[in-house]
């Protein structure tokens, strides 16, 4: 009867720590949000940013505000940061190494539309042209 208790015991024991485990695993794999780091375009003030425009590697003309001037603006330091991901409306997202914000003369292109602002990344020097990124909602410091 005593071995019984023993395994009983045992089992238990087993079933409480699987248990735990799983609460754990739950606890960690739920998304963490970063808040803090989440920038939204529609509520950063553009009237306080000087317009820049740039002439791209064919000619066209681009005009708009520098990512470093914005992220100046909200008192983000450019050379503390790795990577900055921008999301577009559509669910399309960007990774931006930190060093091309203030190296690669990257603008953020505003007009506004009979549907509201909008909002487009370019980078004017890419010599394939193929990096850019229409209605761009937010960004994440990364």
């Amino acid at each position: 009867m005593r071995k019984n208790n023993h395994w009983l015991y045992i089992i238990g024991i087993l079933l409480l720590l699987t248990a735990l485990l799983a609460v754990l695993i739950v606890l960690q794999s739920r998304p963490q949000e970063a808040v803090d780091h989440q920038y939204y375009l529609a509520e950063i003030d553009f009237s306080r940013i000087d317009k820049h425009t740039e002439i791209g590697t064919r000619q066209n003309r681009y005009e708009g505000y520098l990512l470093s001037d914005i992220m100046e603006n909200i008192s983000i330091d450019i050379d503390t940061l790795s990577t900055v991901t921008f999301h577009a409306r559509d669910g399309v997202r960007m990774i931006v190494n930190a060093s091309e914000l203030s190296s690669a003369n990257t603008i953020l292109e505003v007009s506004n539309t009979s549907g509201g602002t909008e909002y487009r990344l370019i980078f004017p020097y890419d010599q394939f042209r193929n990096r850019w990124l229409k209605d761009v909602a937010m960004f994440k410091i990364d």
